[in-house]
């Protein structure tokens, strides 16, 4: 099976509820080789299936790994946020939320500085 083909049999699993089932295609697609967008989507699938099966620890690895190589790709940083919340480093959800809202804003310098507070004193 080719890359793009694993990739959407997880998608299939994923979209019926089978997470587990979902993350071994994930993991074949992503070894297959796919780049771009497709490389995103199995990433993003990939860590939410592993939150989705209460494999924390490994979603928010691959999410991360996942928001440094396309860190322009918002729901990645999202679902990376649902991770953290999962792994009970809410503090560190919310402020890593709380930096992706205020690009752009115009106060990016005052909302860094909120979110590292948060994330020190709230986990």
């Amino acid at each position: 099976m080719s890359g793009r083909e694993e990739l959407e049999q997880a998608f299939a699993y994923y979209r019926d509820g089978f997470e587990a089932e979902a993350i071994p295609h994930y993991e074949r697609a992503i070894a297959a080789g796919l780049s771009g967008e497709d490389l995103e989507k199995a990433l993003l699938g990939l860590g939410s299936s592993l939150r989705n099966v209460d494999r924390v620890a490994e979603s928010v690895s691959v999410l991360e790994d996942a928001c440094r190589r396309f860190p322009d790709h918002q729901a990645l940083t999202v679902f990376l946020s649902f991770s953290l919340w999962s792994a009970g480093r809410g503090g560190e959800a919310l402020a890593l939320l709380a930096r992706r809202l205020g690009e752009g804003s115009g106060y990016e310098r005052a909302i860094r500085e909120y979110a590292a507070d948060i994330a020190r004193s709230r986990g």
